[in-house]
Order: structure tokens, then C-alpha cells, then sequence
């Protein structure tokens, strides 16, 4: 062990207050060991640095290179005077998964990094936008519509290797990302507006997408479109064209009036009345006094008008569950049963307490009524 990270590790001690024997026993390490491994002529494994960072309250990265955790900004939908409220929640709510993600990194067990389609060039953002809707739903793998919105969570998770957090946001904050290096994270605001918060998780891959979460906070004004910058206004087509492409919208309007078929496909495409008012202006299927009219209605309405009521009902409850960043959690769970890790990281990935975590994780005692020295039972 270098003789920086051994003097990181006793910065630690020092702080916490402890003596060597003490901090053994909290890292649940031989006295004998520590020792050994303080003085240099021993290695610590990966599961001894996590139980280290995690009593000392630091990251692996930062006991393997003396590098702090990173600053957070973030690409957002909230109204421009909710900035600093949506920056906090965005730091409150990753802030300890990043570091989860960090401290699996370096013990290379975080899940593998996904290539993503190449950003289009060309001066038109409406163009850029519709090409990278075009290789989205490519590398999607299969078509967005009818697809519940706990399907398509888990789909861009997997496919674009992004960690999705559903959980409470500020009212004025629907969704956040944020990209450092392989770690891609998109937080969803829990909420009864299912085809708002679909319309949020497609916005913010747009920003991932064409990498406008690296490159700090962007200032997004939605009450007033006219003020939206260039990113918000690309994030926005992106969403249209991968939410509602063209060649689906058309053979679901079929032979009939696109007005007629506004009911059937705002159900459809789980968009809201707004959303898809604009896509059929700027495809010339409807008129601006068309789109006024159309835009007044309700997804609610919409579901009425169809017989979906219950199917609404239901869309409201998924997109008001919580969910914790799964494929990340996974990896967790993982290192923690092959004896990488600590059950901490895990819990707090989970939301769980370490005591919760490890019963979820324990392996069930067989059932005797099942077993094959009961044969008459099964």
C-alpha cells in the first residue's frame, strides 16, 4: 500500500477520534492486520477500503487517489426562478449515488458503460434532434408506443446504461440529468402526470444525449417558450420525434382526420394533449386554430373519450411509485454477495436500513413441507 493512501487512511483515524485497536474492530479488521497494512507491508482488499470510506465517511476514489467527489450541475425542466431549488434537490438526491457509483468504479465492479448513438451535426436542431430520435429508437430496440412508462424506465436504463431515480421532487423541478464521465443519471419527479413525466425522462436523454449534462447547469425558462435556449428547444423536438414518430403517427391517423384520431393517439403515445398538439402542427397534419382547440383538452378527457378510463387510473399510479437507480442497486447487490462491499452502499441505494437490506438479501431457509423428505406434499 502507497504511503499517500496509508496516510489517508490514518487522516481518517484522526478524525473520527479513534484509536488503532477501536477502528479495527469498526472496519471489522484484525488489529494485527491494520497494522500490518498501515505500515505498508500489507495490501487492503476491496471490501476492507469500502468499510474504511464508509466509517470515515469518504469515497474509495478518495482513499485510492486523494480526489474529492466531484461538483454536481445539472441539465433541468424547472422554471428559471426554481434553478437553485431544482440544483439542491438534484444534489440531495444524487449526491450519495454518484459516490455509490464512484466507489464501485474504482473497485472496476459499476456496471459497464453503453456506447451512444453519434451526435448528428448540421445547423438545423430540429434535423439533429430528429436523428438522434431515429438512432434512440434504434438502440431502444423496439417501438415507444403502448410501452408503460415502468417498461420504458427500465428500457433506457438498460439500453443506454443511464441510472433513472423516481422519487420527490420540488413542484417547480420535473426531471433532472447529469453525466460525469461513464456515470449517467436521469431523476424523474414521482407524480399523478403520467404523460408529463414521460414527456420529462424524454427530455432529459435528449440532454444526455447530445451532451448538454456536461456542460453545466442549463437555464430553462418553461413558462416561457419564446426564452428557451437552443439545448431546451433540441431537448424538446427530441422528445416530440422520439415519443411520436412520424411514420407511427401517420398509420395510426390512417385514413381519418388527424383531429379525429387526436383522442386515440394522445392515449397511445401516453403524451399529453400540449405535447402532441405541437408535434401535429410542425408535421402539417393540423392548423395553429386546430392546435389552440386540441391543446385546451386533458389526457384525462382523452382516456374518457376512448373508454380508457381505468387505463389512466393505472398510468397515474405507476408514475407515482418510487424507484430506486435499479441497474446501479444491481451491481451493488452483487459486489456485496461476492464479498466486494459492505451492505451500507447497498442499503442506501435501496433506501433501505443495513438491517432491511441484508434480510432482503439473506437466502430463505427451504421449506420443509416442500423438501424431499416430505414426498406426500409435493
Amino acid at each position: 500500500m502507497d504511503d499517500e493512501m496509508i496516510a489517508r487512511v490514518r487522516q481518517i483515524i484522526d478524525q473520527i477520534g479513534s484509536t488503532q485497536r477501536a477502528f479495527a474492530e469498526q472496519i471489522q479488521l484484525d488489529e494485527s492486520k491494520l497494522t500490518k497494512s498501515l505500515r505498508g507491508r500489507r495490501r487492503l482488499s476491496s471490501s476492507e477500503l469500502a468499510r474504511i470510506a464508509e466509517v470515515g465517511g469518504r469515497t474509495v476514489e478518495w482513499l485510492l487517489s486523494g480526489v474529492e467527489p466531484r461538483s454536481m450541475v445539472f441539465a433541468h425542466r424547472s422554471a428559471l426562478d426554481a434553478r437553485a431549488v431544482a440544483t439542491t434537490a438534484g444534489r440531495d438526491v444524487l449526491g450519495t449515488v454518484a459516490e455509490r457509483y464512484q466507489g464501485l468504479e474504482v473497485l472496476d465492479l459499476a456496471p459497464a458503460a453503453v456506447e451512444w448513438p453519434a451526435v448528428p451535426g448540421g445547423w438545423s436542431f430540429v434535423a439533429a434532434a430528429s436523428e438522434m430520435a431515429d438512432a434512440a429508437t434504434q438502440q431502444l430496440g423496439r417501438s415507444v408506443l403502448d410501452l408503460p412508462i415502468a417498461d420504458l424506465v427500465d428500457a433506457v436504463e438498460d439500453r443506454f446504461g443511464i441510472d433513472v431515480i423516481v422519487t420527490r421532487l420540488p413542484g417547480a423541478c420535473d426531471g433532472l440529468s447529469y453525466q460525469d464521465g461513464a456515470f449517467r443519471a436521469i431523476v424523474l419527479g414521482a407524480t399523478d402526470m403520467a404523460a408529463r413525466q414521460r414527456y420529462t425522462l424524454a427530455h432529459e436523454l435528449g440532454h444526455l444525449l447530445f451532451g448538454d449534462a456536461e456542460q453545466g447547469l442549463i437555464e430553462e425558462e418553461v413558462l416561457t417558450p419564446g426564452a428557451k435556449s437552443i439545448e431546451e428547444k433540441r431537448a424538446d423536438a427530441f422528445a416530440a420525434a422520439f415519443l411520436v414518430p412520424e411514420e407511427q403517427l401517420m398509420e395510426l391517423i390512417d385514413s381519418r382526420d388527424a383531429a379525429d384520431a387526436f383522442d386515440d393517439a394522445v392515449w397511445r403515445f401516453g403524451i399529453s394533449p400540449v405535447a402532441l398538439s405541437w408535434r401535429m402542427l410542425n408535421l402539417e397534419l393540423i392548423d395553429a386554430d386546430q392546435r389552440r382547440v386540441l391543446a385546451g383538452g386533458s389526457s384525462a378527457r382523452s382516456a374518457s373519450a376512448i373508454g380508457e378510463i381505468e387505463g389512466h387510473l393505472a398510468r397515474m399510479q405507476a408514475s407515482s411509485q418510487l424507484r430506486p437507480p435499479m441497474r446501479l442497486a444491481m451491481a451493488a447487490v452483487q459486489a456485496y454477495l461476492d464479498g466486494e462491499i459492505t451492505i451500507g452502499p447497498v442499503a442506501i441505494l435501496l433506501e433501505r436500513s443495513e438491517d432491511d437490506a441484508r434480510k432482503m438479501l439473506r437466502p430463505s431457509a427451504p421449506d420443509a413441507a416442500m423438501s424431499v423428505d416430505n414426498p406426500e406434499t409435493i
